[in-house]
C-alpha cells in the first residue's frame, strides 16, 4: 500500500467508511494471504467483507485515457526515467567496500548544456548495508523532476578524484 494513502486510513479522516473500506482492501490486497512484509501502522483488519458490501463493484477504477496529474515535458528524458548514475568501479559490492575504506568520493556532474561539475562526497555515515545508488538519488538535486530542470544528463561517481 502506498504510504501516501495512510491518510486516508487514520482515525481522524472525516469519512469513517471510506477509511474502513480502504483498510480493509488495503488488508485484503497486501496482507491477508502470503505478506511480503509486516503491515504498516495504519493497515489493520477491520473485518469487513467488502462483497457483500459492494457487490462485484470495485472500489476504486482508473481509466487509463484520463492523466492523473498534468504531464511536464522534460529536456529529452522521459518523465519515469531515472537520472543516469555511473559507479567506478562499476561493481556497487567492490564500489562499497572501497568506499568504506576511503570515506569519501567524488561526484561528477555532467550538464545537458556540457558543463561538468567535481564534488567531494563525504561519506563518513555509510555502513556496509548503505544503498549507494539510493543515497545517491535521495540529494536534492538529483531526486526526480530537480534534475531534469538543472539540466543534468548523468552523475558518475568514483573513489578517485577525475580529472579536473
Amino acid at each position: 500500500m502506498p504510504y501516501w494513502a495512510g491518510m486516508l486510513t487514520e482515525e481522524q479522516h472525516p469519512h469513517f467508511e471510506l477509511q474502513q473500506a480502504i483498510r480493509q482492501a488495503s488488508w485484503d490486497l497486501f496482507f491477508s494471504t502470503d505478506p511480503v512484509c509486516c503491515p504498516p501502522y495504519f493497515v489493520d483488519n477491520p473485518g469487513l467483507r467488502l462483497r457483500d458490501i459492494l457487490g462485484e463493484t470495485p472500489l476504486l477504477v482508473l481509466d487509463v485515457d484520463t492523466p492523473l496529474a498534468p504531464r511536464r515535458e522534460s529536456s529529452g528524458v522521459k518523465s519515469g526515467a531515472a537520472l543516469p548514475i555511473t559507479l567506478n568501479p562499476g561493481d556497487p559490492t567492490d564500489f562499497l567496500a572501497l568506499l568504506l575504506q576511503s570515506r569519501e568520493a567524488w561526484l561528477e556532474v555532467l550538464y545537458d548544456d556540457g558543463r561538468r561539475e567535481i564534488r567531494r562526497w563525504n561519506a563518513s555515515r555509510m555502513r556496509p548495508s548503505s544503498n549507494i545508488i539510493g543515497n545517491i538519488r535521495s540529494r536534492p538535486e538529483f531526486r526526480a523532476g530537480a534534475w531534469q530542470e538543472r539540466g543534468i544528463s548523468q552523475v558518475r561517481v568514483s573513489i578517485d578524484r577525475p580529472d579536473s
